[in-house]
């Protein structure tokens, strides 16, 4: 369960499914509330069996020596699964079901609608390179101790084995994606090879029995990987022309499917235009005494306003991290925003363990840290608190800008949006309600 990061939209709307109607509670057979809950155990156990990644991720490991099918054939068939479900959902009448399971069918069917807007209108699968790296169905497998660890290697071994069926699928697929999806997906699938090149060496050393059996599967898998990011870069990338822009009907469309609500994208800025004076205010009445704390030699009367916050975040700018310890200041904000939570009673602190990562490689792109939380089903599972160091081909220059924008006060912002109390206390939270009825504690989009 990973916020702020990773995972196509289909995929992220499809676990939140399964962790919205899992908890559905027993009703009297042959009622409409029996039926939709026949209706949703169905499909979430078609879709987990389809989506081993997704249940993997979960904390459901009857599926962990599978991977989903990216081939034409696996698309049809769950756009099918998708249109019947729909289907199904029509004939069980909100009006006969009980407040919660009439809000859980809602949801249901909202989610289902977006899944196939972007199957079949968005045409994801020709169009996100992203969608196909395999690198997270074999992460999860190690980074979570839930099994004994020849046992999660054998299922390694497994999905290694299936790797180049979903490269050669994604090659077959992939028409005009926008160009930055492809640069992406060429550095991902770099920290992919890395992952099943180098880091699953740590695991090797484990268990050392486990080596000999994953060497054919890991070397094709290598090689395969291999081929795959060539393809990317000298075959793609040339005709990866198409605009990440999806175009004006189609955003409000997918925000519709996105917020489930009918608001609006000229409501949303309207919105934003209004409250963008009171936190021009706010931030001017923060910044007025660190102002005159930098400045001293400089009265604050008849300054503009924008010039007043733009001096403090410059002189903020001036305190930050580098490379080499970015991870140990984001521990430091962590070990300090628990403290303050707990000093002002807030919230009540989790007892479940947080760990700040490095963030793996193949996960990098799309943001500078994100919460990957264990799923509603494991237990015992560690939440990561994942950041990420700068590119390595990047320039002095570059990663110098970098860090003066996530300098010390951005890591404690991060730090707060991502860990404590944010995400983590927000995910792991749900995840003690995983048995409840109300879908509304357990969705977390």
């Amino acid at each position: 369960m990973k916020m702020s990061a990773g995972g196509t939209i289909v995929r992220t709307v499809m676990v939140s499914i399964a962790l919205g109607v899992a908890g559905t509670a027993a009703a009297a057979p042959g009622t409409a509330d029996a039926r939709f809950t026949a209706l949703a155990d169905r499909f979430i156990d078609r879709y987990l069996a389809t989506h081993p990644e997704t249940a993997t991720s979960l904390g459901d490991h009857r599926f962990d020596g599978r991977v989903s099918d990216f081939s034409q054939r696996g698309i049809a068939a769950e756009r099918v699964l998708y249109h019947r479900t729909l289907a199904a959902l029509e004939r069980v009448a909100a009006r006969d079901l009980t407040p919660a399971n009439a809000v859980d069918r809602a949801i249901l069917q909202n989610a289902l609608r977006a899944a196939l807007f972007d199957l079949e209108v968005l045409d994801v699968g020709a169009r996100d390179p992203l969608a196909y790296n395999p690198s997270q169905g074999i992460y999860a497998l190690l980074a979570r101790d839930f099994a004994p660890l020849q046992q999660r290697l054998a299922a390694v071994r497994a999905r290694l084995a299936a790797l180049p069926a979903g490269l050669a699928a994604a090659r077959k697929n992939l028409a005009n994606p926008p160009r930055v999806y492809t640069e992406t997906a060429i550095q991902r699938n770099r920290g992919t090879i890395a992952l099943v090149r180098d880091d699953l060496e740590e695991y090797l050393r484990q268990e050392p029995s486990m080596r000999d059996r994953l060497a054919p599967a890991r070397q094709r898998a290598i090689a395969a990987l291999e081929e795959y990011g060539a393809w990317l870069e000298r075959d793609l990338l040339p005709r990866s022309n198409g605009d990440f822009r999806i175009g004006r009907e189609a955003y409000r469309q997918r925000l519709r499917f996105a917020l489930d609500s009918d608001l609006t994208p000229e409501a949303i800025l309207a919105s934003a235009e209004t409250e963008i004076q009171t936190i021009h205010a706010a931030m001017l009445e923060t910044a007025l005494p660190l102002y005159r704390k930098y400045f001293p030699g400089k009265p604050a009367e008849g300054v503009d306003r924008a010039a007043i916050i733009r001096a403090v975040l410059d002189r903020l700018a001036e305190e930050h991290p580098d490379n080499a310890t970015i991870v140990d200041q984001a521990q430091k904000s962590l070990a300090a925003a628990t403290d303050f939570v707990r000093a002002h009673d807030l919230v009540t602190v989790p007892d479940d363990p947080v760990k700040v990562i490095v963030m793996p490689e193949f996960n990098r792109g799309f943001s500078v840290a994100y919460c990957d939380a264990a799923g509603p089903f494991e237990r015992n599972g560690a939440t990561f608190y994942a950041i990420a160091p700068t590119p390595a081909d990047w320039s002095a220059e570059r990663t110098a800008s970098f860090f003066r924008e996530y300098n010390f006060a951005m890591v404690n912002d991060l730090t707060v949006h991502e860990a404590m109390p944010g995400h983590y206390l927000q995910l792991v939270v749900g995840n003690k309600y995983v048995d409840s009825k109300m879908l509304r504690g357990l969705f977390w989009l």
